[in-house]
């Protein structure tokens, strides 16, 4: 089946084929497997943040969300790695399932200390990794290495991930975690349908032509135009 009209910046299938092995190296304390982890998600959990958290949240804070996904994403890393053991893998959609849910209750601790006027302290540990720079260190101490792009392929990354999420953000919350599943999380479209109440996968994966990819198409439309998206 093609895919959404859209690049989306999901993982590839060969990534997502090997997060159970990337796992099994991880619990025998391969941190570097961790950042494989968390690089090959981090991206969904951003456009889940600015777009469909984001659309949820009084406006008035959704400029001060914009300022800071970084550091909930830097809260959520921390959070996952310190929870990794608590994690059981069932299949391909249930790791981006539980960063998904770590990542919003970040933000709605963030939201909530905004709303309660105080002001979020910095956190300046980061993901547990190998490399030489980067913006971010590691709970390990460490930092990731740098991605390698230069400043106007990063900004072009970034254009895209918003117009990406502010796309999604506008999708019902059925259609957004079909797309989320499907797309980011590399859940077969059987394991959709449970997820989402289908009543198989080939149902869902109709539903994703007649209705999801034809709406993300419109929605995509009108802001190549200008309009919201």
């Amino acid at each position: 089946m093609a895919g959404p009209p859209l690049d989306l910046g999901a993982p590839r299938a060969d990534e997502l084929a090997s997060i159970g092995a990337d796992l099994a190296r991880l619990a025998e304390g391969g941190e570097r497997a961790f950042e494989t982890l968390w690089r090959r998600f981090q991206p969904a959990l951003a456009v889940l943040l600015a777009g469909k958290f984001r659309a949820s949240i009084d406006p008035a804070l959704r400029p001060r969300l914009d300022d800071e996904i970084e550091d909930i994403l830097q809260e959520t890393a921390i959070s996952a790695f310190s929870k990794l053991r608590e994690f059981r893998y069932r299949g391909p959609g249930s790791l981006l399932a539980w960063l998904s849910t770590i990542a919003t209750r970040a933000g709605l601790d963030r939201v909530d200390y905004w709303k309660a006027g105080k002001r979020h302290p910095r956190l300046e540990r980061a993901l547990p990794g190998e490399g030489s720079s980067s913006t971010s260190a590691s709970p390990g101490g460490r930092p990731i290495a740098h991605t390698g792009r230069g400043p106007s392929s990063e900004a072009a990354l970034e254009e895209r991930r918003r117009q990406v999420a502010e796309v999604l953000g506008g999708l019902s919350d059925r259609h957004h975690q079909i797309v989320f599943l499907r797309f980011f999380a590399g859940a077969d479209w059987n394991e959709v349908a449970e997820l989402v109440g289908s009543p198989s996968g080939e149902a869902v994966a109709m539903e994703c032509v007649r209705k999801v990819f034809p709406e993300i198409a419109a929605r995509l439309a009108r802001q190549r135009q200008g309009g919201p998206g």
